[in-house]
């Protein structure tokens, strides 16, 4: 028991000054050295890694939540239901009045299909009406 002691101890003692992220692999390492093994029965012996499903602990400052993912943009429809919700579609308006409002108001360029796409669902969804306009061109209104 003294032995298991005394190898625990001077492992520790071998590992003490590196950085957290390597001090556990290096223990068992070294652990596996002074014990007999090999380097490669120490690593063999290692626990499983965990699960992807667990999640990490966000990193920085108590209360300020970060993802490990980019942030990624809103697609076309969610962009359009924005306008809808702030009040774009008040006046009737064009295809190409709702992608030139997308472009200045958020940044972002839609190809006119997913626009058309996206304003032909809404309507379905009947979050848009439409009526022809007297170029021949259908314009777009809420609700």
């Amino acid at each position: 028991m003294d032995d298991l002691r005394s190898r625990l101890e001077k492992a520790a003692e071998l590992t003490k000054g590196l950085p957290e992220s390597v001090q556990a692999e290096a223990f068992r390492l070294a652990f596996g050295e002074l014990s007999g093994g090999t380097a490669e029965q120490a690593l063999e012996a290692k626990s499983p890694k965990p699960s992807r499903r667990l999640r990490r602990r966000p990193s920085g400052p108590p209360g300020l939540e970060t993802s490990t993912r980019p942030r990624r943009r809103a697609g076309p429809k969610a962009a359009v239901e924005g306008l809808i919700d702030a009040g774009f579609f008040a006046s009737p308006r064009s295809l190409d009045e709702i992608r030139s409002e997308l472009d200045h108001s958020s940044g972002q360029r839609f190809p006119a299909k997913a626009i058309a796409t996206t304003v032909l669902r809404l309507l379905r969804e009947r979050r848009l009406s439409r009526e022809r306009g007297a170029d021949g061109n259908y314009r777009y209104r809420a609700g």
